[in-house]
């Protein structure tokens, strides 16, 4: 993943039961909602492709990794029910 996306992440985490938190900076807000969704699904593509390298066995729904995204602890955004790759933002 490019630097500059990575610039956008406070932090993530993974969770067994619950699937993908990602927390992010102040300059991932300015993004309009479709760009938010593009980057919310670099940044699950890149921890499933890193927890993947250290050996961890993902287990996915049928509809892949949920996702929720964070600003100053607060949820903004999560991945949709029936599809992981399309997300619902509270704006």
């Amino acid at each position: 993943m490019n630097n500059i996306y990575l610039q956008l992440i406070d932090g993530m985490a993974f969770h067994k039961h619950t699937g993908l938190d990602v927390h992010v900076t102040s300059e991932f807000l300015s993004a309009n909602n479709s760009q938010k969704t593009a980057l919310a699904n670099l940044f699950r593509e890149f921890s499933i492709n890193q927890l993947s390298k250290q050996g961890f066995n993902i287990v996915q729904s049928p509809y892949g990794l949920r996702s929720k995204i964070y600003f100053n602890g607060k949820e903004i955004g999560r991945s949709k029910m029936m599809s992981d790759s399309n997300f619902k933002w509270n704006d």
